[in-house]
């Protein structure tokens, strides 16, 4: 069994997967398509749900055209980042004017940035002002 914060750091690579991924305007039917792997397998990694193998890394590694090493320069920049002001969800649909559910097709979409601490999912104030523009 994984510890807490072993979950966090599986979280973390899998939000720097999309963040990636979105980067490089590659959508996750399209990484499917190069990588052999399942939709649902893509999507798990990408939520955090599972612990990937390092063969899976690899192969997503190739099928985006970056070194492996690519996916795990997230450690870094969230130690920079703790300084970093956020709003709670309700906050975020205000300000966007927005429904929940478009809220999480936003997020989903990597077109905001996030951090989830426990249930709740709070948004990076930048990435919502930015947006909200």
């Amino acid at each position: 069994m994984s510890s807490k914060k072993n979950q966090e750091f599986i979280k973390l690579f899998g939000q720097n997967l999309r963040r990636v991924r979105n980067e490089k305007g590659i959508t996750q039917e399209k990484l499917v398509q190069l990588s052999g792997l399942a939709l649902s397998q893509i999507g798990r990694i990408e939520r955090g749900e599972i612990n990937t193998s390092l063969d899976q890394i690899k192969t997503i590694s190739d099928s985006l055209g970056i070194t492996t090493s690519k996916l795990f320069e997230f450690e870094a920049n969230e130690e920079k980042n703790t300084s970093k002001e956020y709003y709670t969800s309700k906050e975020a649909r205000k300000k966007l004017n927005v429904r929940s559910c478009d809220l999480m097709h936003m997020r989903e979409a990597g077109k905001l940035k996030y951090v989830k601490k426990g249930n709740a999912f709070l948004y990076e104030k930048d990435s919502i002002d930015q947006e909200a523009q």
